[in-house]
Parts: structure tokens; C-alpha cells; sequence
């Protein structure tokens, strides 16, 4: 199974007809997830996250009546009963974002804002702070700030420790010849993938292994859920 990465604006579930028909064909676990949000916008990233994660399965050729979810001893959260399968998502702002691979994975997305400097000297690894403060415009400043944010939260998550880990207790080396790792929680390989496809944003995707071929899609949710007349069983069967 081949690295994939989804991408979608959540947008258009904000409307009374899409949002319904989204609602209705999540599962069980994230219908309640999603209904203990009080905002509209935190609902549909909620929602959104599953469809698009459903919409990977399909492309995988995985088909199940309903995603029941449980935890990794390390916390890391998996789909029962699918082995060899690994996901995880992340949203900002209205943008969601699913990834999906055979290999442990971990993904990142986050609006490039300005930044607070002391931030990074405070949390990052010290060569990171560094390469971020040498820069000589604010502007440069964020982009590189988000790049090490998306590239740290991505293998965080990957490890399976997420923010167990200290974000100052590794080191991102991003290189002419591409990004690395300099870390101590396993003796694990770790892969890194940048998606530069949306303004405004930074994308980060790490694997445990080799990345190998990797397609990243834009979704759009009316069509995908208006599709063969909005019959959400036909779009996953």
C-alpha cells in the first residue's frame, strides 16, 4: 500500500444539507465525538476527518460497515481490526488532513501565522531556534517556524508519543537533499515528506521506514458526498 495523503476543505459542511448528509455516514464513536463540540467549525473538522479517512479506506480497497477505533499501548490511535494499516490526521484552521501507509505514520498541517520567536528559542531544539532566528525577515521567519513545526509534530506523532515528546529532545535537519532526524526514542529509519500544494499552509508527513511513492489528493466534499445522488453506502462500497 502506497503513502497517501488527503486534503480537504471543511467548508462546504457547514451547509444544512451536506453537513446531514456527512453526519450520517460517520460512525457511531465519532457522531458522539463529534456532538460534544460546541462550535459548528469543530464539528465539521470532526466529521470531515472520518469521511476522508473513509475515503482512503475505499481507495485502499478496504471496506467495513463501521471504523471502530482503539489505542495503541503508546497511545497511538488505530482501527480495530485492520493490521497493516496505519493513519492519522490533523486539521487547522478549516483545512483537515488524513494520511494513511502500512507503516507508522504521522502528519501535520498548520496555518503559516506570524510568529513569537521566544517560542521556538523556548521549546525547539537549539540548531532549530538558530536557523529560524538567522533569517532576516519576519515573513521568512514564520515559514521556516511552521516547517519545523509541521516536520516535528509529524514525527511526534509518528512514534506514537505525540506531545509525551519534547519538542527540544530531538532535531530536525532540514538539508539540500532533503530532511532527516536526529533523535534518541528508538532505532527506528524515519521518512519525511513536505506538501507545498496550499498557500498559506505547511504540510508535513513522516513515516517509520521508507516513504516509498506517495500521492496526496484535494478532496471536495460536495462532490464526493454528492456523488450517486449523495447514497453515502454506494461511495464506500
Amino acid at each position: 500500500m502506497k503513502t497517501l495523503a488527503y486534503v480537504a476543505n471543511t467548508e462546504p459542511l457547514k451547509e444544512n444539507g451536506l453537513y446531514g448528509t456527512a453526519f450520517g455516514s460517520v460512525s457511531a464513536g465519532r457522531k458522539e465525538k463529534a456532538l460534544r463540540y460546541r462550535f459548528l467549525k469543530d464539528r465539521v473538522l470532526s466529521i470531515g476527518a472520518e469521511v476522508l479517512l473513509r475515503k482512503a479506506l475505499t481507495d485502499c480497497g478496504i471496506v467495513i460497515p463501521e471504523i471502530r477505533y482503539g489505542l495503541e499501548t503508546d497511545g497511538k490511535p488505530f482501527i480495530k481490526g485492520l493490521e497493516g494499516f496505519d493513519f492519522n490526521i490533523s486539521h487547522s484552521e478549516d483545512l483537515v488532513m488524513v494520511a494513511v501507509s502500512e507503516n507508522r505514520i504521522g502528519c501535520d498541517i498548520e496555518k503559516v501565522t506570524a510568529i513569537d520567536l521566544d517560542i521556538a528559542k523556548k521549546f525547539f531544539f537549539r540548531g532549530e531556534y538558530e536557523a529560524i532566528a538567522a533569517l532576516p525577515a519576519s515573513e521568512e521567519r514564520n515559514g521556516l517556524f511552521f516547517r519545523y513545526w509541521t516536520l516535528k509534530e509529524s514525527f511526534m506523532k509518528a512514534t506514537g508519543l505525540g506531545m509525551k515528546l519534547p519538542l527540544d529532545s530531538f532535531q530536525i535537519m532540514i538539508g539540500k537533499n532533503g530532511v532527516g532526524v536526529r533523535q534518541s526514542v528508538d532505532s527506528k529509519n524515519y521518512d519525511f515528506a513536505e506538501i507545498n500544494a496550499f498557500p498559506g499552509y505547511k504540510c508535513a508527513l513522516c513515516v517509520a521506514g521508507e516513504l516509498g511513492g506517495m500521492q496526496v489528493k484535494t478532496v471536495d466534499f460536495r462532490e464526493l458526498l454528492n456523488e450517486n445522488n449523495g447514497n453515502v453506502a454506494e461511495i464506500y462500497a
